[in-house]
């Protein structure tokens, strides 16, 4: 029997070899959309922006090295933009499980990987915003509300006026006017998905202690401030063609334990499928085939019906993303340490499975113009090196006006 499963599996080391190969180079190029004509659709901006936004996620995946990271691009960009700009980051702040406590072994590293990203930016003018995720939650676990009030106490202990939204675990919303035309509201997504303790009825100070006061609060803020342009920042997004968004490689039914490791090319065939099957039926919150996950994204739907022409930036898939329905913009930017998958297709218009960030700018006539960033050319690898302007402070492989 076990020489028998020996020779199944080494029958797969062609194929082994083959996948290696497409995850080296098969998901490297940029996919653009049949309505995107050119992926710098729009040209360029003939005037400075008024106001800069600079919008990544899950940056806690880096511990210490960073030569081949993208947040010092994003900080290159973020300090020459002056006080007329702000940065968030969209939450993930800290891989794997948040800030620990005091005893906690891994909160000399959890420090690190906080502080690497605040580094770039300290010395930026403008605004910045760190709001947490799942993973800041103690990956959902039963001392998240605990990690996130920690990790909320050591970032805002640094220097360089960190802010963290919302504040003390509550799910918010927060509004944040950041010029006369721009406000952003922030949410804490994971609040709403998690299941274990977090401030609520009796012990609760929030200013929404409950669903329906959460709901009621933020399609308030949406209205109130529906004459301007809206950016709502949450973790978790309402669109993606990533795994959270029910979408897997078929190398992921075969080499299910690449979960834990790149490297495990170790072949599970039919068992595999387990995995991306469950996840597809909804066991984990964390994605869109969850009923409390689908729930969540349909009040942000809604919110965008409300206002009309906004913009929702959210993290969680390690990847950047861009979709348009109707007039309202739903951007993932979840590449600030990580990369992975993205299908191509569907609603998306772009996509791009590398390390990256999203930027909005704002213009002195009222439009938005919006781009994604990838590393240097000289660091970039596969097609990025290939597309867009490129320059130290970055490439450019997408441009979109936002009227």
């Amino acid at each position: 029997m076990v020489r028998r499963f020996f020779e199944v599996n080494l029958s797969f080391l062609p194929a082994i070899a083959f996948c290696s190969l497409l995850q080296s180079c098969g998901t490297a190029k940029p996919w653009f959309g049949e309505s995107v004509l050119n992926p710098l659709e729009s040209g360029k901006p003939e005037s400075q922006p008024e106001y800069s936004v600079f919008l990544t996620g899950d940056g806690g995946g880096s511990a210490g090295d960073f030569s081949n990271s993208i947040l010092p691009v994003l900080g290159n960009q973020f300090v020459n933009a002056g006080p007329k700009s702000a940065v968030v980051f969209l939450g993930d702040n800290i891989y794997p499980k948040g800030m620990p406590d005091s005893s906690g072994k891994n909160l000399k590293e959890a420090g690190i990987r906080l502080l690497g990203q605040t580094e770039f930016i300290k010395s930026g003018q403008g605004k910045k915003i760190f709001i947490p995720g799942n993973h800041d939650w103690e990956v959902s676990g039963k001392e998240g509300w605990n990690a996130v009030r920690r990790q909320e106490e050591f970032l805002e202990a640094q220097d360089g006026d960190m802010v963290f939204l919302p504040s003390y675990g509550c799910p918010g919303p927060e509004a944040v006017e950041l010029s006369e035309d721009l406000v952003l509201i922030v949410v804490d997504s994971q609040w709403w998905l998690h299941e274990y303790e977090k401030p609520q009825a009796k012990n609760c100070n929030c200013r929404s202690c409950d669903d329906s006061t959460f709901v009621q609060n933020l399609f308030f803020l949406v209205e109130q401030y529906s004459d301007k342009r809206i950016i709502l920042a949450s973790h978790h997004p309402v669109y993606s063609r990533g795994n959270h968004g029910g979408k897997f490689r078929w190398t992921d039914h075969i080499f299910p334990l690449r979960i834990f490791g790149k490297a495990l090319w170790f072949p599970l065939p039919v068992l595999g499928s387990l995995y991306p099957l469950s996840r597809q039926m909804g066991v984990s919150r964390q994605d869109f085939s969850n009923r409390r996950n689908n729930e969540f994204r349909e009040i942000l739907i809604q919110c965008g019906k409300r206002a009309g022409n906004m913009i929702f930036a959210a993290g969680h898939e390690h990847a950047l993303q861009y979709f348009q329905v109707r007039d309202d913009h739903f951007i993932v930017s979840g590449g600030a340490s990580k990369s992975d998958y993205a299908r191509r297709g569907g609603n998306a218009q772009f996509s791009n499975s590398k390390m990256g960030f999203f930027r909005v700018d704002m213009m002195p006539e009222g439009s938005a113009w919006l781009e994604a960033w990838t590393l240097p050319r000289d660091k970039a690898t596969g097609s990025e090196s290939g597309d867009g302007d490129s320059g130290p402070a970055g490439t450019i492989i997408f441009r979109k006006k936002l009227e």
